[in-house]
């Protein structure tokens, strides 16, 4: 491997992979915020993935290690090592679980680099959680009283949940995810353009779901809840969802769209490169998910403006408050009382609500007050490496 010259105070991002996801959101924005401040690096154990190919096209340098997935592997660990001697970053920030461990033990090997972990998973149980990442979680929670100087949490229940299993409470700081409020605002055209592009009716009511196909997303339940709301609102609701492997050609979710009856009310597209404009034209967005820490689709939605109703998981809750509704997990049926709930209020309630969610966001959950956050941290070791 080629050793670079080092890059004075710089920050090393390693993550496990840089397909499109929660973490992998947050690290491109801390990458992109923060560059003018902080030179950056991004190591991929795996591949470069949609992100790292996105951040490529911004001139940020992104390696990947080519390890296979879920398997930590020694020679990949001693091609990380040899990485971060030859850039002698400031400090190494590490993203999920295998890139936590990887990354704690390259940065120590490598001249005991400042590491801080990153942590973002609220649900460890064997039903969503394949195995060798709860073996590396465990791991990693013995080992964080000896590997990362810091470790931050992106909630109060991940924090929390992370204590339970054995992390370093001490080492343990909060930063929320931070929501671009300027790509993420109300857009007026955007209800009347979506609607022209699905062919439905201009004054459909539009309840909305972001995020990959995935257990802990629980698809199964909103497209239940949807079935329920079609029957209640006679036809007059159309269910939009948006995200990876989230298609018509999926047979599992098209199984359940079949059997919820919906036909032609659920609209499947994807993953979407305006997903700012697509959220702003739903009437509600919904998080349907039993195991989320922090849900960027629900702050994004707020942020357009959009009423909200998601289920009481990780800070999901606290995110809301008054601003939206939140109901218990796994319940279809309470999932559709609450958006029905919204739906009845008049287009100046849901306005109103509206208002009041994005206004939540730009208070506490900007994305400029996580990246301050974040230059403070690396700031504090880039100084003392302490």
């Amino acid at each position: 491997m080629t050793h670079d010259r080092p890059f004075s105070g710089g920050v090393c991002h390693v993550i496990t992979a840089l397909p499109v996801g929660g973490a992998q959101t947050i690290l491109a924005s801390v990458v992109r915020g923060l560059s003018d401040e902080f030179p950056m690096d991004v190591v991929s154990l795996t591949d470069t993935g949609d992100v790292g190919r996105q951040l490529q096209q911004t001139n940020v340098r992104v390696t990947a290690l080519g390890m296979a997935p879920g398997v930590p592997d020694p020679a990949g660990l001693f091609r990380l090592i040899q990485y971060l001697r030859g850039r002698a970053p400031k400090v190494v920030q590490t993203w999920m679980y295998h890139g936590d461990l990887l990354g704690g033990l390259a940065s120590h090997f490598a001249h005991r680099i400042p590491c801080i972990w990153n942590v973002r998973n609220v649900d460890l149980s064997a039903a969503h959680v394949k195995w060798q990442t709860r073996w590396v979680a465990k791991l990693c929670a013995r080992l964080s009283h000896r590997l990362p100087r810091r470790i931050i949490c992106n909630s109060h229940v991940a924090a929390r949940t992370h204590a339970q299993i054995g992390y370093a409470a001490d080492k343990l700081i909060i930063v929320p995810n931070g929501i671009d409020v300027e790509r993420f605002r109300p857009y007026p055209a955007a209800r009347e353009r979506l609607r022209a592009e699905l062919g439905i009716p201009r004054d459909a009511f539009i309840v909305g779901l972001v995020g990959r196909l995935h257990p802990h997303k629980d698809h199964q339940s909103f497209v239940g809840a949807a079935g329920i709301l079609n029957s209640r609102m006679h036809g007059s609701a159309h269910f939009v969802l948006c995200g990876e492997n989230v298609e018509p050609t999926n047979p599992e979710l098209a199984g359940w769209v079949k059997d919820a009856g919906l036909g032609t009310a659920v609209h499947l597209l994807g993953v979407r490169n305006d997903i700012e404009q697509v959220t702003s034209a739903f009437d509600v967005a919904v998080s349907s998910s039993v195991g989320e820490s922090f849900s960027n689709s629900i702050g994004e939605a707020m942020a357009c403006g959009v009423p909200c109703v998601a289920t009481d998981v990780g800070d999901s809750a606290l995110i809301v408050a008054d601003a939206g509704r939140t109901v218990r997990p796994r319940s279809p049926p309470a999932l559709a009382s609450a958006v029905e709930e919204l739906s009845l209020l008049s287009p100046k309630q849901r306005q109103e609500l509206g208002t009041r969610a994005r206004n939540r966001i730009v208070t506490n959950y900007s994305l400029g007050a996580m990246l301050r956050k974040y230059a403070e941290i690396y700031e504090a070791f880039s100084r003392d490496g302490r």
